[in-house]
């Protein structure tokens, strides 16, 4: 799955939380639909309302965070560049399927954003849109993160 923003962000070590929350809902409901897992929805929906990001058109749209240490701003800038290719992987040799696909957020990020997120626009270009799930929408309206309006454009 092809999330928008760097690899600290999408898993929850940046502020502010957007990217990490999008991608903790589609997890929990990723689970929460092919399994009989609860999860305390509740303390979710508060999370999701008090790291609103009120500046923001959408709530995938969010800027992505500076860098918040020195030692991670160098670890970007020195470290090995792993070159991205979605959708040019090898076909795994056991003959798997390969399952890749985009988050609808990387949409709103495209459509958010000044410079129209190039990056996500050569996602959008090489993968399919992984369909959400009745939760993740759920969660989106309840949270007031997105708009019934906003899911239609970006999310269908």
């Amino acid at each position: 799955m092809w999330f928008t923003g760097l690899h600290a962000s999408v898993t929850g070590g940046y502020a502010p939380h957007a990217f990490s929350d999008i991608s903790l809902i589609w997890m929990i409901s990723e689970v929460g639909t092919l399994t009989d897992l609860e999860f305390d929805k509740e303390f979710l929906l508060n999370r999701l309302k008090n790291h609103h990001p009120l500046s923001s058109p959408s709530w995938g749209s969010v800027p992505i965070p500076p860098y918040p240490l020195w030692a991670d701003k160098l670890a970007y800038m020195f470290g090995p560049k792993l070159k991205r290719t979605p959708g040019r992987w090898p076909d795994p040799p056991t003959g798997d399927v390969r399952n890749e696909y985009y988050h609808h957020s990387v949409v709103e990020r495209i459509a958010g954003t000044e410079d129209r997120y190039p990056v996500g626009q050569r996602v959008i270009q090489a993968l399919e849109k992984l369909p959400y799930t009745a939760m993740e929408r759920d969660f989106a309206l309840a949270s007031g993160l997105m708009t019934a309006l906003q899911i239609q454009e970006y999310w269908d």
